[in-house]
């Protein structure tokens, strides 16, 4: 029997199942737009820009290891988007790579998952 919370798609807050491509370009492309919104905020008082950061962070690094998971990969290898410049490299590596088309060890493939009614 398999676990209704993954069959469903853009569940962020979930470390179940799989992620598509589509689905963490979105997360991604929120992240980018909230840290662009927030990077101009007065340098001074920086205690709002760093809530916002990690809250925002939080669906971003959740749906990144769903998208390792779509690529048979183990969720820890999302500490790697930590590290400056080579995270940004692999963030971009994640959203463009080609996903497990068959069945693997966290699901069925996110494209094969039935749309939320």
């Amino acid at each position: 029997m398999s676990d209704v919370r993954a069959q469903r798609p853009f569940n962020i807050f979930d470390l179940s199942g799989r992620a598509s491509r589509l689905e963490f370009t979105i997360v991604l492309a929120a992240w980018l737009a909230v840290f662009l919104i927030y990077r101009g905020v007065d340098p001074r008082d920086l205690t709002i820009p760093i809530i916002v950061g990690v809250a925002a962070s939080a669906p971003l690094i959740l749906t990144g290891i769903r998208r390792l998971h779509d690529r048979d990969q183990s969720g820890w290898w999302m500490l790697l988007s930590f590290v400056p410049l080579i995270g940004v490299v692999f963030l971009v590596f994640l959203a463009a790579g080609s996903p497990d088309e068959r069945v693997n060890r966290f699901g069925p493939p996110a494209r094969l998952l039935p749309a939320r009614a």
